[in-house]
C-alpha cells in the first residue's frame, strides 16, 4: 500500500478499560469530520494475529489515547513501536 491507498486514516490505539468509550466516541466523531477509514479494533479486528501488520501497512496515522495504562499494555506498545518504525 502507498500512503495515500492505505484503508485506514486512523488507528485508535487505546486501554480499553481506560479509554474504550473515548475511542467509541472519537471513532465517531471522527467520521462526521473526515473522509477515510478509522480503525478501532472492537469494529474491525478479525484475527488479533494481524493487528501489528494492520498498523505497519494499512494505516496512515496512529492515534494513541493516552491513559495511565496505555503504556503498560503490550498490544498498545506493539502498536506504536511499529508505527514509529514505518
Amino acid at each position: 500500500w502507498t500512503s495515500s491507498q492505505k484503508p485506514y486514516l486512523y488507528f485508535l490505539s487505546h486501554h480499553k478499560d481506560a479509554a474504550g468509550a473515548f475511542a467509541r466516541l472519537l471513532k465517531l466523531e471522527l467520521k462526521s469530520k473526515v473522509q477515510g477509514g478509522i480503525f478501532l479494533d472492537s469494529d474491525n479486528l478479525t484475527d488479533l494475529d494481524t493487528l501489528v501488520d494492520v498498523v505497519a501497512f494499512q494505516v496512515r496515522s496512529l492515534v494513541v489515547l493516552v491513559t495511565e495504562s496505555v503504556f503498560l499494555r503490550p498490544w498498545c506498545l506493539a502498536e506504536l513501536a511499529v508505527s514509529h518504525q514505518q
